[in-house]
């Protein structure tokens, strides 16, 4: 014996069935963009030299220095080599972000490294 079931549908006069649209993605491009700005900002090197702060974003495998220049961050330096102690800068976040100390750092910064004083020139980011 077939039952019939009759439904709401069914009992409808020119029942047309419902159309569901398609789930757009999202551009993967615009979804690593956005990871990439979400991450940069969480990943964000604060640091202060002569009584000026200075936001870095972390980009790449190169130095303090290199990275805040590029992003137009006006940090004092001269030699770049780790020497003249010019780029001296207190880490005020985003220290995670930094190589380890170097040596030319620990010779020339001395005590200032327990204060958190890195060298820009000699403090890599992203090699930890």
């Amino acid at each position: 014996m077939n039952e019939r079931r009759l439904t709401v549908g069914s009992l409808k006069s020119n029942s047309q069935p419902k159309v569901i649209p398609p789930k757009v993605k999202k551009d993967n491009h615009i979804n690593s963009i956005n990871n990439r700005e979400n991450n940069n900002q969480l990943r964000k090197i604060i640091v202060e030299q002569k009584n000026q702060v200075f936001n870095i974003i972390p980009d790449g495998d190169q130095s303090l220095l290199d990275t805040g220049l590029e992003q137009e961050q006006m940090i004092s330096y001269k030699c770049k080599k780790g020497t003249c102690g010019k780029c001296a800068v207190k880490i005020l976040q985003g220290s995670y972000c930094l190589s380890d100390i170097t040596q030319q750092e620990g010779a020339k910064l001395k005590e200032k490294i327990s204060l958190g004083y890195r060298l820009a020139c000699q403090a890599m980011i992203g090699t930890k």
